[in-house]
């Protein structure tokens, strides 16, 4: 005897440079096996990034959950974040 699987996947991510000193950084992931709510599962994730001077950034976060797993709930958080960030991007060769 075997089972047949079925479902849908949709990833998108958009890394946009607005300007010199602001980024948009959009990550999203939806997927489903069947019509159910239990068989749904969603993230998205949207970040601002302004770039006040070279290591300092004001970051506005948001995001958006919903897995069955945990809660039956759409989850939803907003975070503003200010402050100092490191970022290494080393170029390998």
């Amino acid at each position: 005897m075997f089972a047949v699987q079925y479902g849908a996947s949709v990833i998108a991510n958009i890394n946009k440079k607005v300007s010199k000193r602001v980024d948009w950084i959009n990550s999203t992931r939806f997927s489903m096996n069947g019509l159910s709510a239990d068989q749904m599962n969603l993230s998205m994730r949207k970040r601002v990034i302004v770039k006040v001077w070279k290591f300092l950034q004001l970051r506005c976060d948001t995001r958006l959950t919903y897995d069955p797993r945990r809660s039956y709930d759409l989850g939803f958080s907003q975070e503003i974040l200010f402050g100092i960030f490191y970022e290494s991007c080393r170029s390998r060769q």
